[in-house]
């Protein structure tokens, strides 16, 4: 059985600034465990770990890239007209 997901989640932005600090801090594990593996990189065993590192090193910096721009960085006050 998979599980099935709501459409629209609850989240305030507080709660999104967790997530994204949390994000941050295992990218941040990651990166330390990459430059781990590459520095004994001599046997062939940890190659397939720096595969699996740098796939979810992408998946989490797509999902901080998805978060950065729901963002809404500027929002004037009176009408602007956008080309």
């Amino acid at each position: 059985m998979t599980a099935k997901y709501r459409k629209q989640f609850d989240i305030n932005p507080d709660d999104l600034e967790i997530i994204e600090s949390a994000l941050i801090e295992r990218a941040r594990v990651l990166c330390l465990e990459m430059l781990e593996k590459q520095a004994t990189a001599a046997n062939e065993r940890g190659a397939g770990c720096a595969d699996e590192l740098n796939t979810e090193m992408t998946e989490i910096q797509m999902l901080l890239g998805k978060l950065h721009n729901q963002k809404i960085w500027y929002s004037p006050q009176q009408y602007v007209p956008r080309g």
